[in-house]
């Protein structure tokens, strides 16, 4: 009896481990970007953590669904917490285009002064429903040391190559790379 229960559980075991879902972590990246001619008194801009709403606060991606639904692609996560990926990769696109010596996370290291902070909230971050387009909505402040903050509403809609989660993820990225540009610009403007 005692061996019949024993096979029975480690049947019902085997069975449960071979119908879960592979586990697939995926990764924002910086992209590339080509410098901008910087003033001879070039910005420091330091960058604060993005804030997220708590829907995206998580680690599986999501697309839309309907109406008001999400849909959590099951099995398929960021591979660290989206907030810091975000930021990680924002500041690079940025110093790629800035410099790297102009671009700092807050707080920043002693002897950095900073010109400018930028606060972000980052308010839709996800696929549209038919997981064809990737939206990215945010509030953009950037507020000087001295001065007036300029805050701007922005919307970047970014094509999604296919659909599978890597091509998602790639989305992800382009779109915080197109964010990177329009706050390069609002940096530089007179």
């Amino acid at each position: 009896m005692h061996n019949t229960l024993l096979a029975c559980a480690c049947a019902v075991l085997l069975a449960a481990c071979g119908s879960s879902t592979p586990l697939r972590l995926y990764q924002l990246r910086a992209t590339p970007a080509a410098a901008v001619v910087l003033p001879a008194s070039a910005p420091v801009l330091a960058v604060a953590a993005p804030r997220l709403p708590d829907y995206l606060d998580r680690s599986t991606l999501l697309t839309r669904q309907g109406a008001g639904g999400l849909a959590a692609l099951d099995g398929h996560r960021w591979a660290e917490p989206l907030a810091e990926a975000a930021s990680r990769v924002l500041r690079m696109n940025l110093a790629a285009r800035l410099g790297v010596a102009q671009v700092w996370a807050t707080p920043l290291p002693a002897g950095v002064v900073a010109t400018h902070t930028l606060r972000l909230d980052l308010l839709r971050f996800e696929a549209d429903e038919g997981g064809r387009e990737l939206v990215l909505q945010a509030r953009i402040a950037l507020l000087p040391a001295v001065g007036a903050a300029r805050v701007q509403l922005g919307e970047w809609r970014v094509s999604v190559a296919g659909p599978e989660p890597d091509a998602l993820a790639a989305a992800h990225s382009a779109a915080l790379d197109r964010l990177a540009q329009a706050v390069a610009v609002l940096l530089l403007a007179p």
